[in-house]
């Protein structure tokens, strides 16, 4: 089972609907190492904590807590709402994590609604 695609929507610097699809080549077998880069604030660790969320949901906690000072569910997601979301009066956030196993497809989706102000 690998991880074939992220669909991001409103996560952290990620505003609106943001994907990034790891695709497959065939001709690589066995080779199943992406490497993420750029620059400070680009979104990399973003991605990973979107990748940590929409797998993990409550249970992100130790991971979270390795990753940054804040392990508080409630407060890790409304810290990571798009604040440009915000201001522009969307509600929701989601991640959406596409595997493939063998020609079939599962897919975990979460989301997460905030009132005006931001709150979770």
């Amino acid at each position: 089972m690998f991880l074939r695609k992220i669909e991001i929507i409103n996560f952290s610097v990620y505003y609106g609907k943001s994907s990034l699809d790891f695709g497959r080549n065939l001709s690589s077998e066995g080779k199943n190492i992406y490497l993420v880069g750029g620059l400070n604030g680009a979104g990399k660790t973003s991605l990973l904590k979107a990748i940590i969320l929409g797998l993990l949901g409550k249970h992100s906690k130790m991971v979270l807590d390795i990753m940054s000072s804040n392990s508080d569910y409630k407060k890790t997601i409304q810290e990571n709402f798009s604040i440009q979301a915000l201001e522009n009066g969307d509600k929701q956030m989601s991640t959406k994590l596409i595997f493939e196993d063998r020609g079939k497809e599962l897919t975990i989706e979460r989301k997460w609604w905030f009132d005006e102000q931001g709150n979770f």
